[in-house]
């Protein structure tokens, strides 16, 4: 399957932005809502493996296992730039959080 060039991924409760033409967020949301350019991505066997081994590896961290899953997913799809609203996902290091 073809990535969209822009649009967002919906992953659980996680939008993660796949451009930053769009810094409305309220915006985001009406779009959202009415089905412009997205795609449910779903968790792999392997995402939650990979989560659980995060989760158990970074116990200096309070990552919940959403906050793991979340990471490990944002990495196997290579997504760089994360919208999110408390401080874990910009400790994770590997994505561009905003707001």
């Amino acid at each position: 399957m073809t990535e969209p060039s822009t649009g967002f991924l919906v992953y659980r409760i996680v939008l993660l932005p796949r451009t930053m033409y769009l810094m409305n967020y309220s915006l985001l949301g009406s779009l959202l809502l009415a089905g412009v350019s997205c795609r449910m991505e779903h968790i792999r066997t392997e995402d939650i493996d990979e989560a659980w081994t995060v989760f158990s590896g970074f116990r200096d961290k309070r990552w919940s296992f959403t906050d793991c899953t979340s990471r490990v997913v944002m990495a196997r799809l290579n997504v760089k730039v994360a919208c999110a609203f408390d401080e874990h996902f910009r400790q994770f290091g590997t994505v561009i959080v905003v707001p």
